[in-house]
């Protein structure tokens, strides 16, 4: 399986342990520790532990602002070194139970191969459309 096929699969599966806010699913696509990058400022985890509870916490306040779902349009990946790939998840979108938007974003990913497995080093939350600006 090339590169894009199997970052394609991973961030699959990723959206779906994701929607079932399956925090140790989650916490295993990620290297130890781990980097969050958001405008808000910068997060980093140390080890799963701390990635489970970050996640534990944005989930309660998805979920207090109606969070249902999130989907994702598309995946560009590109490999930078042996074993090391920049990886593009366009247009995530968060959904409430009625489907309506709560918020979409762009994500950028640099991910590396531990014991031949993909995992997310470090997260930058962008906003939609930022490569075109």
């Amino acid at each position: 399986m090339d590169l894009q096929a199997n970052i394609e699969k991973f961030f699959a599966d990723y959206i779906r342990n994701w929607n079932a806010q399956d925090l140790d699913s989650l916490a295993a696509a990620f290297s130890e520790p781990c980097i969050f990058v958001l405008s808000s400022g910068t997060t980093v985890l140390p080890d799963n532990s701390s990635l489970k509870a970050f996640y534990a916490k944005a989930f309660d306040g998805l979920r207090a602002s109606g969070f249902n779902h999130s989907t994702l349009d598309r995946v560009k990946a590109q490999a930078c070194a042996d074993g090391l790939a920049i990886v593009d998840v366009l247009n995530v979108i968060r959904h409430r139970k009625d489907n309506s938007v709560m918020e979409a974003i762009d994500c950028h990913f640099t991910m590396r191969q531990v014991n031949g497995v993909w995992k997310i080093v470090t997260a930058v939350w962008c906003t939609p459309g930022w490569r075109e600006t």
